[in-house]
């Protein structure tokens, strides 16, 4: 159906608009319902999304974290067995003979006992502790005279050896166990000094 001037007219109800109008209240209503579903998914949809998004990433990070604790729990504790025994100096001075015993108290604690005798008499001594503390392990090295023990941290160690180092101490700065045969060996350096230990196991 046209009007007067030619243009469509559409039926609505009992009344009969221009083409134009119609068509126009059509595109209104689509924006209209734009918007209404606009307003919806961002007044519900996103913060759904967002709240997802959240939740994944906590889950995420808690799964780091346990994995972290995990492997905290799993103790660095390297076997220090190979130390238990009484050694003797093989290259002492002459006139001197040194021994060192090594007992273990338990898993995380060995201690160890050091001395020189000289014509029956003892000129030194030193009374050693090698433990776990917190994360690390250190040794602690007290003489019969000292108040308190000097500290070197466990910097690293093998099967048959185990290093540990204190940079702020005068002498020695670190000190190097390891075995060779069965031979146990020690070196203990500082700047440019190095002394080395021999001991076999006492028969």
């Amino acid at each position: 159906m046209t009007d007067s001037d030619g243009g469509f007219l559409v039926s609505i109800g009992a009344k009969k608009v221009p083409n134009s109008l119609f068509l126009l209240s059509i595109y209104r209503n689509s924006i209209i319902t734009y918007l209404v579903i606009l307003a919806f998914m961002k007044r519900f949809i996103l913060p759904i999304c967002m709240f997802s998004l959240l939740l994944a990433c906590t889950e995420k990070a808690a799964q780091q974290e346990a994995s972290v604790e995990l492997l905290a729990e799993i103790p660095n504790t390297p076997n220090l067995n190979w130390l238990l025994a009484e050694w003797i100096r093989v290259d002492e001075e002459e006139g001197n003979t040194t021994y060192e015993t090594w007992s273990k108290a338990n898993d995380t604690t060995y201690i160890g006992w050091g001395y020189t005798i000289a014509a029956a008499d003892t000129v030194f001594e030193e009374h050693m502790k090698l433990r776990k503390k917190g994360d690390h392990w250190q040794l602690e090295v007290k003489m019969p005279e000292e108040e308190n023990a000097t500290l070197f941290k466990m910097s690293q160690h093998t099967a048959s050896s185990f290093t540990v180092e204190n940079p702020t101490h005068d002498f020695p700065k670190q000190i190097k166990y390891f075995t060779a045969a069965d031979t146990l060996k020690a070196i203990i350096t500082g700047g440019e000094q190095n002394i080395g230990f021999d001991f076999v196991k006492q028969q």
